[in-house]
């Protein structure tokens, strides 16, 4: 970054300040140099100037660095999901397809405060364990021959407000021919009322919202 404040005809003063950002240490190096050139300020004026030029040079600093550190600390917040609304992510890795459930955990178990008591703490471990079998939510259909690759079903908290997460990963031997993806998930989550649902396919990327009624997904010509 190259402050430039004037330019005179004699005793020439460049005035140069490099920034250089080290995200993982936040070093900040900036560097006065003197040097004679056809774009520089005067000596006076550079004196009497300093604490103000090093003041806005300061603030950009530090507006900028807080923009950035903004961006690197973003992430979705527990309170801006919906009661009632779950969101399915399906995402296609060559011959892989990942299913990725986000859901309330008002949805899950009827509250999402953390669990204390004994009745609590057996509803959401009895919820993980549903969780945690892909069958419960989603099937593939079996004409594109795919097997699962791993599974997983965690719970997160923020504040008063937790979130099942529940991932599946199938490997498909004709991942082409995957047309249809039957819907199990409002048979075992009685609390939820819609679902999301975001495509990512080599072919194609879709997105849409279904409810109790929908008990198939058609998703030909997508992978």
């Amino acid at each position: 970054m190259i402050f430039i404040l004037a330019k005179q005809d004699t005793n020439f003063i460049f005035f140069k300040c490099i920034l250089l950002l080290n995200y993982s240490k936040r070093i900040f190096y900036c560097k006065i140099a003197y040097q004679c050139n056809n774009i520089a300020i005067g000596h006076q004026f550079f004196k009497e100037n300093l604490i103000m030029i090093l003041k806005t040079f300061f603030l950009i600093y530090f507006a900028f660095m807080t923009s950035v550190l903004a961006h690197s600390s973003h992430k979705k917040t527990l309170k801006a999901h919906e009661h009632g609304v779950g969101v399915l992510n399906i995402a296609q890795d060559g011959n892989s397809i990942v299913f990725e459930f986000e859901i309330p955990g008002n949805d899950v178990v009827g509250f999402e405060y953390k669990a204390e008591n004994d009745d609590d703490k057996a509803k959401v471990q009895s919820a993980l364990e549903t969780l945690s079998e892909y069958k419960n939510l989603i099937k593939p259909s079996g004409s594109a021959g795919c097997v699962k690759e791993s599974s997983s079903a965690n719970i997160i908290y923020e504040g008063n407000h937790s979130e099942f997460i529940s991932e599946y990963k199938f490997n498909c031997e004709n991942v082409s021919d995957l047309k249809i993806i039957f819907i199990n998930y409002f048979k075992n989550l009685k609390y939820s009322k819609k679902l999301n649902i975001k495509i990512a396919g080599s072919n194609k990327k879709s997105a849409y919202v279904i409810d109790k009624s929908k008990k198939i997904l058609n998703v030909k010509g997508h992978f």
